[in-house]
């Protein structure tokens, strides 16, 4: 298998967003649920009693609604971040979908007034990325809030990402923090050093 090769992350981060825009949005929900279907059955998920993730809003993102749901079914405990200054994460409990409302940066964060928590050790941390290394590298959106978050983080980094944008080549800086394994409509891929 080839795949795409770029020698700076600015190259990388423009070809991804191509390609995800290039995902129409009938693709992108079948694989938003396939995913997570995939990641329900993840021992990851299973033993984790607290699922730390985004909700999916930027532009190609994949939904992250069906894992909320499953894991909610489950009764497990569900953390969306709040972007605060200076790049740091907060962590919320989120308890429905609708409790979500766009931001100035058009992400989806719990409403104002919502409750910064401390973060469980052992929770699994759904990561965002627009590509990822098959090390379990990835690129971001360019803010470093989850790179800043993981540096800390006592639990399990993942991503959900389409196939398209796994396996990418791009340089990696010393601040770089991997997840652990990338999961796609095809396949769990573990990150491999």
């Amino acid at each position: 298998m080839s795949f795409p090769d770029f020698s700076t992350k600015a190259e990388a981060r423009d070809w991804a967003r191509r390609v995800r825009a290039a995902i129409s949005l009938a693709d992108r929900a079948r694989m938003s649920r396939t995913i997570a279907e995939r990641l329900a059955a993840d021992p990851r998920f299973v033993g984790a009693s607290a699922v730390l993730t985004y909700a999916g809003a930027k532009a190609g993102e994949l939904d992250t609604r069906p894992v909320m749901e499953h894991a909610w079914r489950l009764g497990k405990r569900v953390l969306v971040p709040l972007t605060r200054p200076g790049g740091a994460l907060a962590w919320s409990a989120l308890r429905a979908w609708a409790d979500l409302e766009a931001t100035r940066l058009g992400l989806l964060e719990p409403r104002p007034g919502a409750v910064d928590l401390v973060v469980p050790d052992g929770g699994l941390c759904i990561t965002p990325g627009l590509c990822f290394r098959a090390d379990g590298h990835r690129i971001g959106f360019g803010g470093g809030y989850f790179d800043r978050f993981l540096a800390g983080f006592r639990g399990t980094p993942i991503a959900l990402a389409p196939d398209a944008i796994w396996g990418v080549r791009f340089p990696v800086e010393p601040h770089d923090i991997p997840v652990e394994a990338v999961i796609t409509e095809t396949a769990i891929r573990e990150a491999r050093g």
